[in-house]
């Protein structure tokens, strides 16, 4: 939850293009991979980390979109190849 906190700081700020977009990417693809969010039940008591950890992961791929639209199409047809 640190890491995506201080991704989206990052994100924020003015070096946002220090941001390797692609590996953050493909980290965020592997949290869903093993945690899909369809899998979480209201019973689970760490539900409330999970929901900040995905509204997390949803601000950072939103500004990805934003500042680098180029690399999320390059990651997206690379996950598609992947799969």
């Amino acid at each position: 939850m640190r890491c995506i906190s201080r991704i989206t700081k990052a994100l924020h700020s003015e070096s946002s293009d220090l941001i390797r977009g692609f590996d953050v990417l493909l980290e965020m693809q592997k949290i869903f991979i093993i945690c899909p969010p369809e899998n979480l039940r209201e019973d689970l008591p760490s539900l409330a980390d999970f929901d900040f950890v995905f509204r997390g992961m949803k601000d950072v791929s939103d500004k990805f979109i934003d500042l680098q639209p180029e690399k999320v199409a390059s990651f997206l047809g690379y996950s598609v190849v992947r799969d």
